[in-house]
């Protein structure tokens, strides 16, 4: 079949001169006919998309460049030909009664539209094209352009991203579930070695023990951090907002890590620039996250006689908004300039060796540079071989005496954490004319005790061994603060009448008129340097303790424990029981419903309530308890693995008053009981 070339020419330039004019701007009161005429084929030869022209009839009367390109035709050999040899079946067999159906009755059901079909080459293989088609007159006869579109290469993309996401799915899914099956006999495992440590045990048991807590929770750690891995991958990890107190929570993880510092006789200190850092709002777990990850790595990579020193300073962003600068720094072997830059990727680490002689998944600073990232901050080191590494991140957060939000603010009331009000600032000046000498070997230790001393008052002179104090004398001090002594800086002492406060394992109990644990703390720091110096103002707090087994003498609550795992059940039993709770004031619970039915019989004072559990969940059961009994009659404690935002909200809506974390451990049960003890008593 012949096509006219005019024809063909008119109805191209008729098709394509919509869309053309969207794409270019032609004066034409200045150009002739032929000039417009060869600037629109020039685009239309140029355009990137497929237009193919038809008749009525569905005969190709133009196909352009690009058409060529996606279908492998030359324009000579697929002019005159029906257009139903470019598209694949079945629309290939049904195109000419779509088009003989249009052309009779007007109904469109492709004109005008966009659509994804499937187009044919000409060597038979078949690509996903979008289509557009218009309709045209030109004079008596309608003619047809088609836009095509391959898409061969967004389809791919799709599919692999579909593809992607679903493996992503699967594999979080299947880390919730292992996290949830190995979390189940390993809290069992830690709980019950948290019992035995408030037994009668010999040296060789003790050690047994610490190294059985020590491999769970390592353990526990590692489960966690893939389970933190799979959440950000998915970007499900959410942050909570709360009131943190960052001395605190700094003093927590370095007690946390303190058991493998003095296994490698590495120092601990901190220094917080000004002693002033503004309680803040954040999510404080998460942050010891961080600062867990990095102690942990300084003081694995850090050899005996050295230090790890954590510091901190602040600096206003807004009003309402800072930013908080920490440093972690050691004196450990350093990272080579050629594994720096992985150093930040998943299950990656300095070297290969590096696993195999110090441990570790190379999960911990991945998840680090996520988590500040999170956190509005970044993370980045300073290091040399030989002689150290210093890890810096930063964090942006409000204010704690900014706005808080009412979700905040009802955390706050339900947090179980035995933070107190006490802070460093609480005994500014109360031994002002007191003089002390600080005396350890790392200067990082000295500099942090100086900066308490001299904020509540004293002046302070250091020193880095007992020669030096004994070759000082006369001794100016009027209080010694040491972690070191010899005979001679006894019998100087001694007929001084100077009071010795002894820090670490090394430093004689029997020596000193106090002794503190490494590493050092602020609040016990002060509480020594208190009653040696100054013991009449030690007040006794009236508040119930929990350092003996006589808790519930002084908290006689009648407890129920509803979960649905046995070994939780004893291990939570016997946790009760050494704290001086009969039997007859516990009991147990497989499921929300028996739970429920137990609490009709006698009512209990506090229920320990797990989430997961078959008949009635924790959550359904919790909510149900409340149509019946108020918050000031029981009290609910969540039993659970997760810290989530969203899973602590969940709690509190369902009426829970707080919640303690699995694996539990005896001063959290401690707390607990006081807790809730207050709460019902609170005129007590």
């Amino acid at each position: 079949m012949s096509i006219h070339p005019s024809r063909a020419k008119s109805a191209l330039l008729a098709a394509c001169s919509g869309e053309i004019r969207r794409t270019a701007s032609f004066n034409t009161k200045d150009m002739n006919h032929a000039e417009v005429s060869a600037q629109l084929k020039a685009v239309v030869e140029t355009v990137l998309d497929g237009i193919v022209v038809i008749s009525s009839t569905g005969v190709i009367e133009h196909f352009n460049p690009a058409a060529e390109k996606q279908f492998l035709y030359r324009q000579e050999e697929i002019l005159g030909r029906n257009v139903s040899e470019l598209m694949a079946e079945p629309h290939r067999s049904q195109h000419d009664e779509y088009l003989r159906r249009y052309i009779e009755t007007g109904h469109k059901s492709i004109i005008g539209r966009g659509r994804e079909v499937e187009g044919l080459r000409s060597d038979g293989t078949t690509f996903p094209l979008e289509l557009s088609v218009s309709e045209m007159r030109i004079g008596d006869e309608i003619k047809f352009t088609g836009m095509t579109r391959d898409v061969t290469d967004r389809k791919r993309a799709e599919a692999e991203a579909a593809v992607s996401k679903a493996l992503a799915e699967s594999k979080s899914a299947f880390l919730s579930l292992m996290s949830h099956e190995l979390r189940t006999p390993l809290t069992g495992m830690i709980g019950m070695a948290s019992v035995l440590q408030n037994t009668e045990l010999t040296s060789e048991q003790k050690d047994c023990l610490n190294i059985i807590q020590l491999c769970g929770n390592q353990l526990l750690n590692l489960i966690n951090d893939i389970l933190d891995l799979g959440k950000m991958e998915k970007g499900e990890l959410t942050l909570e907002e709360r009131e943190v107190d960052v001395r605190k929570c700094i003093e927590e993880v370095t007690e946390l890590v303190s058991p493998a510092a003095t296994s490698q006789q590495v120092d601990l200190a901190y220094d917080i620039a000004g002693q002033a850092i503004p309680s803040i709002l954040g999510d404080s777990l998460r942050l010891r996250q961080i600062l867990t990850n990095l102690l942990s790595n300084a003081i694995k990579f850090t050899s005996a006689c050295g230090y790890v020193h954590v510091r901190v300073s602040s600096a206003p962003k807004q009003p309402g908004l800072v930013e908080l600068h920490f440093e972690v720094e050691d004196t450990g072997i350093g990272i080579p300039d050629e594994s720096k830059s992985k150093l930040f990727r998943a299950f990656s680490q300095a070297h290969v060796s590096t696993s195999r002689k110090y441990g570790g998944t190379g999960l911990g600073l991945s998840i680090c540079k996520s988590l500040t990232e999170m956190m509005g901050g970044s993370i980045y080191f300073d290091s040399v071989v030989g002689r150290g590494t210093t890890f810096h991140f930063t964090i942006l957060a409000k204010t704690a005496d900014g706005p808080m939000s009412e979700q905040s603010r009802e955390a706050m009331k339900r947090s179980i954490s035995s933070e107190d009000c006490w802070t460093l600032q609480s005994g500014q000046g109360m031994f002002n004319g007191w003089s002390a000498a600080v005396i350890d070997r790392q200067p990082v230790v000295r500099s942090m005790l100086k900066s308490w001393l001299e904020i509540w008052g004293m002046e302070v002179a250091e020193y880095s061994d007992p020669a030096e104090l004994v070759a000082a004398v006369p001794v100016a001090a009027r209080i010694v603060l040491s972690s070191a002594i010899t005979t001679e800086m006894r019998h100087l002492l001694s007929d001084a009448s100077i009071p010795l406060i002894g820090f670490g394992s090394s430093m004689p109990k029997t020596a000193c008129a106090a002794h503190l644990r490494k590493p050092l703390r602020c609040r016990p720091v002060f509480d020594a340097v208190q009653r040696v110096c100054r013991p009449e103002t030690v007040s006794v707090s009236t508040r119930p303790t929990a350092t003996t087994s006589l808790l519930y003498e002084q908290c006689p609550l009648k407890i129920l424990v509803a979960d649905d795992n046995d070994v939780n059940q004893k291990v939570l039993g016997r946790m009760l029981t050494r704290l001086g709770f009969p039997e007859s004031a516990i009991r147990s619970a497989g499921h929300g419903r028996e739970a429920l039915d137990l609490m009709e019989q006698e009512l209990p004072s506090l229920v320990f309530m797990d989430l997961q559990m078959p008949v009635l969940d924790g959550l359904q059961a919790t909510r149900l308890i409340r149509q019946r009994w108020p918050s000031s009659t029981v009290q609910v404690c969540a039993l659970t693995a997760s810290s989530a935002p969203a899973d602590v909200a969940a709690c509190i809506a369902a009426g829970m008053d707080f919640s303690l974390s699995k694996p539990m451990r005896m001063p959290d049960l401690e707390q607990a009981l006081m807790t809730a003890f207050e709460a019902l008593h609170p005129a007590q």
